[in-house]
């Protein structure tokens, strides 16, 4: 297998366009290419803006940047002094629109160039066909310090453009609508938290793509003593006896109390259906039995 990945960086004038036929004046920075076996199978730009158009790219949720996609850290207010940055990555499908000849980052760059003179109408140059990773902006720092800092956020997107895979992409956009601080681990573990009886419930999956079977665990942040974990394993049996569905475990190494849940697919085309019974029924059993596992 051939793998080249080339960056090229030159500033390029760009118009592009929203879904709501705007105008967006955007400075091409940089572009990042990766070709294997003459094949182009992953495409980044990073583009600059100013906040004047950010404004406009934030309200209407342009580069996909909905509300869904942004992590809980995206409260921040950028300067209307200093240009914003914007690491893009292009839809997977729209690769082969790119014509043959690119081959590298710099006739990358060149062809934007030639498509923004020749067709500004051109699919490349639609916003809602690139999604955004990160949004940054240069901030001033003292006198005394060296180099520079750029503050802004991550977006969900930079976690699933590592796992194209649509069996583990659609478990995690599941997720992250139902549930605090879902992160992708890596592309069997996916990690969040919820509040369950005032508790804060950690959850993480065990994703078998090979049989397509999902995996979930519940723990709460409950810890039993050493000394009582023979009696809670006695009783976590006794509940597990009559469960319809899932089972309780425990860590006797630290004393972690677990509780699973798990279904199969005969296909990755699975519903949000399943998903919702999977995680409903986590919690349901975790809520009526973790006040009887405490005591």
């Amino acid at each position: 297998m051939n793998i080249n990945e080339t960056k090229y960086i030159q500033d390029v004038v760009l118009l592009m366009n929203s879904a709501y036929n705007e105008k967006l004046d955007v400075l091409l920075k940089e572009t990042n290419i990766v070709v294997t076996d003459n094949k182009i199978t992953d495409v980044k730009i990073l583009i600059e803006i100013s906040e004047k158009t950010y404004k406009i790219v934030d309200n209407k949720e342009s580069f996909n940047l909905n509300g869904m996609m942004r992590k809980q850290d995206t409260s921040y207010e950028f300067l209307d002094n200093k240009p914003i940055e914007i690491d893009l990555t292009l839809n997977k499908k729209l690769y082969s629109t790119i014509h043959k000849d690119v081959k590298n980052a710099k006739g990358l760059i060149s062809y934007f160039e030639n498509i923004n003179n020749n067709e500004n109408n051109s699919i490349l140059l639609n916003t809602e066909n690139w999604f955004a990773n990160y949004v940054k902006q240069e901030v001033d720092i003292p006198d005394d310090m060296e180099g520079s800092l750029k503050m802004g956020y991550a977006t969900r997107w930079l976690d699933l453009s590592k796992y194209s895979d649509p069996f583990v992409r659609k478990i995690y956009l599941f997720f992250i609508m139902k549930t605090l601080n879902c992160e992708i681990l890596n592309s069997k573990k996916i990690v969040f938290k919820m509040y369950v009886k005032d508790d804060i419930i950690n959850f993480y999956t065990n994703i078998r793509k090979d049989i397509n079977q999902i995996v979930l665990y519940s723990s709460p942040q409950l810890k039993i003593p050493e000394e009582k974990r023979m009696e809670t394993c006695k009783k976590i049996n006794e509940i597990n006896f009559d469960l319809p569905v899932g089972n309780f475990e425990l860590d006797f190494e630290d004393g972690e109390i677990r509780f699973k849940t798990y279904f199969e697919s005969v296909d990755s085309s699975f519903s949000n259906d399943y998903l919702k019974l999977l995680l409903e029924s986590n919690i349901y059993t975790m809520t009526k039995y973790l006040d009887e596992i405490k005591s």
